[in-house]
């Protein structure tokens, strides 16, 4: 009895410690600048980023096709399942430091042979009912590790789902962007399209009155069916555009063409910024948590394999009642018990728990650089997105005087066209140009809105969203 006295405390002081690495929270890592390189000040407000982000663009439209896909994009589906795995896998692991528990209850009958001296056979028959328990000792925290891994990843499952709401509403946002731009664009090619022909029509009577040649005719006609082309291209995309929106709002492709077919304005962005600083981006990112919770596991996996290296012990009882009849299962004061200690400890396994412990710390090393890159990557996409709104804005500003000079030179080559001082081909050459400059500009003008989006979907806003 003294040896076990003094086993147990020894066994219960060493359960409270827990081999392998501690893990102290993320590494150090650029971001703690107080602007990103590519901000020019004058963008920027001061007042903190708005969570709806994609409410600054005025588009009720667009408010609703935001809410639609947060509640039936498969996407979000799929990680809302992962997050259950999480919480089932942290019960599951949270339950093994318990004792296992069984009922048993068996019946048994032999029959033992006269062994040939011709005395009778005997048959035995034995009952028995009771609990069965199995208890192992965390006594080195591989219980403890494999917990706090689960908990890690939960967390990792938790921050992918607002890595999916983030990257969703600018999904949403930047796709219907694009296709307002694409069916503007498609309206003023189809009135390019109308000129060139009227342009055709008047060259070919010019022809055959002899005052244009058949190269002006051919030169015309061949632009006409580059510019047809180039719509029947651009009104696919426009298609393309219809059915990547249903898809990301969950339902079959072309259900969204009569709600969204008829041409609406592009959404315009505010011309200056809501941001927080580098280091408070990096925070929020749910990429950047979801990749510092997996490296969080991952240390926590190291210790669970060093455990493994460990002796290992396990207590193991039984009470019931029984014996050779079935009334011996009902004496409750005559009852059998039993209890062992057990140590086991693969100490000659040629080397496989040192390269699980190897493996696992690669693991680690793995998580580690992948944070690492995630973190700059997270960082690039900030500035370029920084940069592109930047110079976009100052393209869409140029693009405005071209479109306003465009104007100008028609209004005019009409009234010099009204006063007889030039030609009906003159006018129709302007008109083309003013289309052409008005597609630019309407490029631009959404390249702009999508780099608004891009700045929030790079600064990770957009999670916290009631969901």
């Amino acid at each position: 009895m003294r040896s076990v006295s003094f086993f147990l405390p020894a066994v219960f002081l060493l359960a409270a410690c827990s081999v392998g690495p501690d893990y102290k929270g993320p590494p150090l890592m650029p971001g703690g600048e107080n602007q990103f390189s590519r901000l020019d000040s004058q963008q920027v407000v001061s007042h903190p980023t708005m969570v709806a982000w994609w409410k600054t663009l005025g588009d009720p439209q667009l408010d609703d096709l935001v809410r639609r896909a947060r509640n039936a994009n498969p996407d979000v589906a799929i990680a809302i399942a992962r997050i259950r795995q999480g919480h089932a896998e942290t019960r599951l692991q949270s339950a093994n430091f318990f004792p296992d528990l069984s009922s048993n209850t068996s019946y048994a009958r032999a029959r033992f042979p006269s062994g040939g001296n011709g005395g009778p056979v005997s048959n035995v028959e034995a009952y028995f009912q009771g609990f069965d328990a199995s208890w192992e000792i965390d006594i080195l925290g591989e219980k403890r590790r494999a917990l706090e891994a689960a908990k890690a990843n939960r967390q990792s499952a938790e921050a992918g789902l607002d890595d999916v709401y983030v990257t969703l509403a600018a999904e949403v946002a930047r796709t219907y962007t694009t296709l307002r731009d694409q069916q503007q664009r498609v309206i003023l090619y189809r009135q390019s399209i109308a000129s060139l022909e009227q342009a055709v029509a008047l060259t070919r009577q010019r022809f055959q009155r002899g005052t244009a040649s058949a190269a002006d005719v051919s030169r015309l006609d061949e632009q006409t069916q580059q510019t047809k082309a180039e719509s029947q291209a651009l009104i696919a995309e426009r298609d393309a555009s219809l059915d990547k929106m249903a898809i990301l709002l969950g339902i079959r492709p072309g259900a969204l063409d009569a709600e969204l077919g008829r041409p609406t304005p592009i959404p315009l962005s505010p011309l200056r910024l809501a941001l927080d600083d580098p280091a408070a981006m990096l925070k929020r990112r749910p990429d950047v948590r979801q990749a510092e919770r997996h490296l969080a596991a991952e240390t926590a996996k190291v210790g669970q394999a060093q455990a493994a290296r460990f002796p290992k012990v396990k207590f193991s009882g039984l009470i019931g009642t029984g014996g050779l009849k079935s009334s011996d299962l009902t004496r409750f004061d005559d009852f059998t018990a039993f209890l062992a200690p057990q140590i086991s400890w693969d100490f000659l396994d040629f080397g496989r728990n040192a390269a699980r412990v190897q493996s696992a710390k690669g693991m680690r090393d793995e998580a580690l650089a992948r944070y690492q890159k995630t973190v700059l990557i997270a960082l690039q996409e900030t500035d370029d997105a920084l940069s592109r709104f930047k110079n976009d804005r100052i393209r869409v500003a140029m693009l405005a005087r071209s479109r306003n000079d465009a104007a100008v030179a028609v209004d005019l080559t009409r009234q010099r066209y009204q006063r007889g001082t030039a030609t009906l081909i003159d006018l129709l050459d302007t008109e083309r140009h003013d289309i052409a400059t008005r597609q630019s500009l309407s490029q631009a003008v959404a390249a702009l809105t999508i780099d608004y989006i891009a700045i929030h979907k790079a600064m990770g806003v957009g999670a916290s969203e009631e969901k």
